[in-house]
């Protein structure tokens, strides 16, 4: 049988994981919540908020590309 600090050493932590997603892996993540209307990790919520801000400057700047 083995001890909880042996297991936990061989398998990263959730924090860990959740630290370095890719943003292919935290958008994923941000439709499955939302689909399920769960709450959104701070990673995800900047990112969504990161997004928002850019979406708004690119749909209210004077001269569009």
């Amino acid at each position: 049988m083995k001890t909880r600090i042996e297991s936990s050493n061989k398998h990263p932590s959730i924090k860990y994981k959740l630290d370095y997603r890719t943003d292919e892996e935290l958008v994923e993540s941000i439709r499955k919540k939302r689909s399920k209307n769960l709450p959104l990790d701070e990673k995800e919520a900047e990112l969504v908020r990161k997004q928002a801000e850019e979406d708004h400057e690119e749909t209210t700047s004077l001269y569009r590309r």
